[in-house]
């Protein structure tokens, strides 16, 4: 599995918790064609599919049950790093599927 970027994840996050594209985007306050593609570099990187996609709305695969709750947790212990800004920074983890 490659590198997840912090971006990717708080991307993710926010999906999830929309349930749709377009939501998620205006939330982040980003167009929707950037948001998708940060997705399926996400779901790249991962090498699961994480979004089932429709015309309407998004609905999360198998990960949903844990990718959402656990990015919320690394995302709040990234910005919990000494050093951490609000902003795009760098912050390691990993995941193990099993």
């Amino acid at each position: 599995m490659d590198e997840v970027e912090t971006r990717e994840l708080r991307y993710f996050v926010t999906l999830a918790e929309e349930l749709h594209f377009g939501r998620a985007a205006q939330r982040l306050g980003i167009a929707q064609p950037p948001l998708s593609r940060a997705i399926r570099q996400l779901e790249r990187r991962m090498g699961v599919p994480l979004v089932e996609r429709t015309s309407r709305s998004a609905r999360l695969t198998a990960a949903r049950d844990v990718l959402p709750r656990e990015g919320r947790a690394a995302l709040g212990r990234c910005r919990q790093l000494p050093g951490a800004r609000s902003g795009p920074g760098s912050c390691r983890l990993a995941w193990s599927w099993s």
